[in-house]
């Protein structure tokens, strides 16, 4: 029987160099963020079967993230790479989220030439986040975490509704057209059927060039170059079609143009005449139905619908844009009835297809839209809509390399459309690759100057790469594009608490607060702000702010416990904590303050138990540990407590805390000669502990001894 929990991490690293630090990730990301991670040997014992195939192998297919921890001699080590190639078979990254941390020592390479040989993944082109601790380490991982609420939503096109085809105008061949015309309009009708647009366009230039009063050349002109998305040369050409002869069928395709460049009121005027002319025409109907929608009209749009489906009721792309408005007007199920009536009136109704994919990507049904989109692709391979959709569905899915394939198919079809450069930059920051997502950004912003959310993203890449002022300054500009998108305020704050200026963040957190009274992130890093100036009192208040709106987040109710903890108000912290551990009793950070809340109650032996507790969740957690010491200590313990101690040295030897403490117990077994040398340890690292050791009881045993009194003088 084979061990099949699922986890949402799996850890890769080498047991001899980096068990430790495997310990801390698993602490941090499942005590702070609740993640289910997998560290082989926390779990080995648990296990059956075959280690690696029937354990390991199907643990590290079904998890979202791996991380490895690049460690002394890591990279050499065959399961590492065992486990890496099965991960990532034949180097490719779209698996799963490829988290790396690098323990940052000059004799650990970021890569080697057999581990890319052997793994066919260049590690030394990949973003590596050093860590010189234990705390950089947890901080880093669990600041990956959250790094996607730094991130605006990727972009999707939404709904559309159907836009008829071009109007196809007969060419008038007559008698006085010469031979030579008619072999070239010939020509040009063969490649326009190859759809050889651009072809067909050079040959309707060579008729212009012997005759430019053809108005219908004109026109199909045009229209080849709407089909190739030129649409302002496209109005242009129509216009000169219109001055030769004034045609509804030509009116109705400059509406279509006009609208594909968002002028929609200038359309709505063009097909109206058009409609004048033959107020019947189905597809000029739709082209204003269509117009009408796009203008936001959407029950006066429905109208002009519905008269389609009154003279042909199975007309399927009048359908499917019914099915659009109902969407908008938040008819939900209607909506998704009618497209699939629509698709299977016409298989071929690229639109229906379409929609129904943004509305399972909405409902995050991905596959089911993916699905959808690929169908309109079967139909149309360069519908932009759906190529674009599809980038952000596979972005969605982890199929990253996928996903920037698409995104570079769209930007080869349409280099000017801003959108797809967006798409790729987010996709990069979801790999972790920040250098690379800051020219997409860069591009997007180029291409739309006024594409906040591009402005926000890069932003959030700079800040992540350490490039600071240069993140204050896209954020500063996304706030001078709408000085009302707070997730621009947001990320400039976030920025600045990664500079530590906490004074400034401020000002950001209460603009966003303006802006939305409710929204509980602000109030919450409010709090950490003020927490971090000492201003304890403000930041409760803050805190009990967003208790007031979301009285169940657990961050905010242990960051309570915290700040009376640091007010030294203890009952009222260990409340705090209590209340935090109803809501999750396995929340490990809450347990070990409410261990060291007991102990400053004096309640000894119920911190002892509550602490054991915490290390069961986090074994090797200083603070914990300490924690437990003194509550030993104070049951006199003091052996217990000093071997608990000298663990936590065994890492950081020069925790000044620890030595303090052994040096009080040891006083406490009237052992002058220990007590003195940890005490002298202590002193070396932190002056202050010569001040405090003159007036702590723990050292009544030695006061009188001369060497304590010259230590202390």
């Amino acid at each position: 029987m084979s061990y099949t929990a699922n986890f949402d991490i799996f850890v890769c690293y080498y047991e001899l160099t980096a068990k430790s630090y495997a310990e801390i990730l698993h602490n941090a990301l499942t005590s702070a963020r609740n993640y289910r991670v997998f560290v082989a040997h926390l779990e080995r014992n648990r296990m059956k079967g075959k280690f690696r195939e029937d354990n390991i192998d199907p643990i590290i297919n079904n998890c979202k993230t791996f991380i490895l921890l690049n460690s002394y001699d890591a990279l050499k080590q065959p399961e590492v790479k065992r486990e890496i190639k099965q991960a990532f078979p034949n180097g490719i990254l779209s698996n799963h989220e490829f988290w790396i941390f690098r323990d940052n020592k000059n004799d650990i390479p970021f890569t080697n030439a057999n581990f890319k040989q052997d793994t066919k993944i260049d590690l030394g082109s990949m973003n590596q986040i050093p860590f010189n601790n234990d705390g950089e380490l947890a901080t880093a991982a669990l600041r990956m975490c959250d790094e996607k609420k730094r991130y605006t939503v990727p972009e999707s096109s939404s709904i559309v509704t159907s836009s008829p085809d071009l109007a196809k105008i007969q060419i008038k061949i007559s008698s006085s057209i010469s031979y030579e015309i008619k072999n070239l309009l010939n020509a040009a009708e063969l490649e326009n059927y190859k759809k050889n647009y651009e072809k067909g366009i050079s040959i309707y230039d060579q008729i212009i060039k012997i005759d430019p009063t053809i108005m219908e050349v004109h026109n199909d002109k045009a229209n080849n170059l709407s089909a190739l998305n030129r649409f302002e040369d496209a109005v242009k050409e129509y216009d000169i079609a219109l001055k030769l002869e004034y045609d509804a069928h030509t009116l109705a395709n400059k509406a279509n143009a006009l609208q594909n460049l968002g002028e929609n009121k200038k359309a709505l005027t063009c097909i109206e005449e058009a409609l004048e002319v033959i107020p019947q025409d189905i597809e000029f109907i739709q082209t204003k139905a269509k117009i009408l929608y796009n203008l936001k009209q959407y029950k006066n749009s429905l109208k002009w619908y519905k008269k389609i489906l009154a003279k042909h009721p199975h007309h399927s792309k009048a359908i499917g844009s019914i099915a659009s408005i109902l969407n908008k007007l938040g008819q939900k199920k209607k909506s998704f009835a009618l497209l699939e009536e629509a698709i299977k009136l016409d298989s071929q109704n690229e639109n229906a297809w379409y929609n129904l994919g943004v509305i399972y990507q909405e409902k995050n049904e991905l596959d089911k839209a993916l699905n959808a989109y690929n169908n309109v692709l079967k139909i149309d391979p360069y519908h932009l809509f759906s190529l674009n959709n599809k980038g952000v569905v596979l972005r969605r899915l982890k199929k990253f390399e996928e996903a920037l394939s698409v995104h570079d198919k769209v930007i080869e079809i349409k280099p000017d459309y801003a959108q797809p450069h967006y798409n790729k930059g987010y996709t990069l920051t979801s790999m972790g690759k920040y250098v690379e997502s800051v020219a997409a950004f860069k591009q997007a912003i180029k291409l739309k100057p006024d594409y906040i959310e591009a402005y926000v993203n890069l932003a959030a890449s700079l800040g992540n790469v350490g490039r600071y002022n240069d993140a204050l300054e896209y954020s500063n500009s996304a706030i001078k594009i709408n000085s009302k998108y707070t997730q621009a305020y947001f990320n400039k704050a976030t920025i600045l608490m990664d500079l530590k200026r906490y004074e400034e963040a401020i000002k950001s957190f209460k603009h966003i607060i303006r802006l939305e009274p409710k929204n509980v992130n602000a109030y919450h890093n409010l709090g950490v702000c003020w927490n971090k100036l000492n201003q304890f009192d403000k930041a409760l208040e803050a805190y009990h702010k967003v208790l007031k709106i979301n009285p169940k987040s657990i961050a905010t109710i242990y960051n309570i416990g915290n700040a009376y903890t640091e007010k030294k108000q203890w009952n009222k912290a260990l409340q705090s904590y209590e209340n935090a551990l109803k809501l999750n009793p396995n929340l490990g950070l809450a347990i070990s303050g409410k261990s060291m809340a007991l102990v400053q109650l004096k309640h000894y032996e119920e911190a002892s138990k509550w602490a054991e507790k915490a290390l069961e969740v986090s074994p090797d957690d200083p603070s914990t540990l300490i924690t437990l010491g003194l509550s030993l200590h104070y049951q006199h313990k003091y052996e217990e407590a000093i071997e608990l101690y000298k663990k936590i040295l065994i890492k950081n030897e020069n925790d000044d805390v620890v030595l303090y403490n052994i040096a009080c117990s040891y006083s406490c077994l009237k052992n002058n000669s220990y007590a003195i040398n940890y005490l002298k340890k202590a002193i070396k690292i932190n002056h202050s502990y010569k001040k405090k050791a003159k007036t702590d009881v723990d050292f009544k045993n030695i006061k009188n001894d001369s060497e304590f009194k010259k230590l202390v003088k």
